[in-house]
């Protein structure tokens, strides 16, 4: 099993999972994990975007927004928001 797969050290290049697991990995993620990041960004953005939000969880969606512009995942929030408006009506 190779260091990416396994989460164990990948040696002189590794660097943590941007998903925020701890894993070290040769690349961004471990296989799976952007779309975990992914899905824990578009909740944070939606959180955000709910009525009553408080400051913080203001601050961590727009985080959450920059993180999304950067990576090209503007569509995935805009079904994710679709989903949240067909869930309400």
């Amino acid at each position: 099993m190779s260091p990416e797969v396994s989460g164990e050290p990948a040696g002189e290049l590794a660097s943590k999972c941007l998903c925020g697991c701890g894993s070290n990995v040769r690349a961004e993620y471990l296989p799976g994990h952007d779309s975990r990041h992914k899905s824990a960004l578009i909740r944070s953005v939606l959180a955000a975007e709910a009525p009553g939000t408080d400051d913080a969880t203001k601050d961590a969606g727009v985080e959450a927004y920059a993180v999304i512009l950067r990576r090209g995942w503007v569509a995935h929030l805009d079904k994710s928001r679709q989903v949240a408006q067909r869930n309400r009506d």
